[in-house]
């Protein structure tokens, strides 16, 4: 029985095989090398978005104390985040629920996934309508966002910054957001290290489930499931229909091998925050991540 049509299951074996070269080629060569390879085919085949990436040196170590990322798992839909008001919130994707944070005005909103921008009128645009309404100024893009931005006029509303990503994260090696950053299976790793290179301290998860290979399967199983479910965020019905369509372009196989491969990952950031004295905690209330050290925010109540 056919899920999908047979363009997107010709895209989705795309992908697989793909991922598949990827995998060998790096078994071949070591991640080290492999990394290292695609770092330097990077930059001599997108050396307008090096160029780019160059401007983010003015953010390094601009600021200080601690700073709270927010994922878009559903935790967030019951935990009290009206205690961040005060803070500095770095937000992602559709996150637009302002009133939820106190209303507090994040520092930055990131978005790395190019398939959020595109098409005509991605409903993502209403999120970040909503962000520059509410005064939102600097806005973090996936290099490979670059057209889309320009497209919808981007540049004009945001403080934009553009982060280039394309190879595996190597122990022992310095990333600077000021060059080629290691490609991540969620936008949280992106904004933890853009964190790192802003100068803070301590970074805390919240909306960090780490459950969304379950709405997957489940929206690949019935085709008919609520989207919605998997957040803890407000989705328009478009929104959520746009959703859909991104999670049936990769094969369901893919879906999950990433998913495994994001617990390392995390591991991987928490050792390099680790190695630069930066102090990282998952505050998320429930959720399956637990390679990050567990926290609450009781402490800012007390502040």
């Amino acid at each position: 029985m056919k899920r999908f049509s047979d363009k997107v299951c010709s895209d989705g074996e795309k992908i697989k095989n793909l991922n598949a070269f990827k995998r060998r080629l790096e078994a071949l060569l070591g991640t080290r090398m492999y990394a290292a390879l695609l770092r330097g085919y990077l930059r001599t085949a997108n050396r307008d978005v090096v160029k780019r990436v160059k401007k983010n040196r003015i953010l390094k170590d601009v600021k200080s104390g601690r700073c709270f990322i927010l994922g878009n798992g559903p935790s967030l839909k019951t935990q009290d985040l009206a205690i961040l008001r005060d803070e500095d919130v770095f937000t992602c994707n559709y996150y637009c629920d302002f009133d939820r944070i106190g209303g507090a005005i994040p520092t930055a909103h990131f978005i790395t996934d190019g398939r959020l921008l595109e098409g005509s009128t991605p409903p993502v645009l209403d999120a970040l309508a909503q962000c520059r309404d509410r005064g939102v100024k600097r806005l973090f893009l996936g290099a490979d966002l670059l057209r889309s931005a320009q497209k919808h006029n981007l540049e004009k509303q945001f403080d934009v910054y553009y982060l280039a990503q394309g190879a595996p994260m190597v122990n022992g090696k310095e990333y600077g957001i000021d060059d080629i950053l290691p490609c991540f299976e969620t936008v949280v790793h992106s904004e933890i290290l853009a964190a790192i290179y802003m100068g803070y301290a301590e970074i805390y998860l919240l909306g960090c489930d780490c459950t969304g290979f379950a709405t997957f399967a489940h929206a690949y199983q019935s085709g008919a499931a609520t989207v919605s479910e998997g957040y803890g965020i407000s989705l328009t019905e478009e929104a959520q229909r746009s959703i859909k369509r991104t999670l049936s372009r990769r094969p369901i196989e893919e879906e999950l091998r990433a998913y495994a491969g994001l617990f390392d990952s995390y591991e991987q950031v928490l050792n390099y925050c680790v190695a630069h004295d930066v102090k990282l905690f998952n505050a998320t209330e429930g959720g399956v991540l637990e390679s990050v050290p567990r926290a609450t925010l009781s402490f800012l109540a007390q502040d």
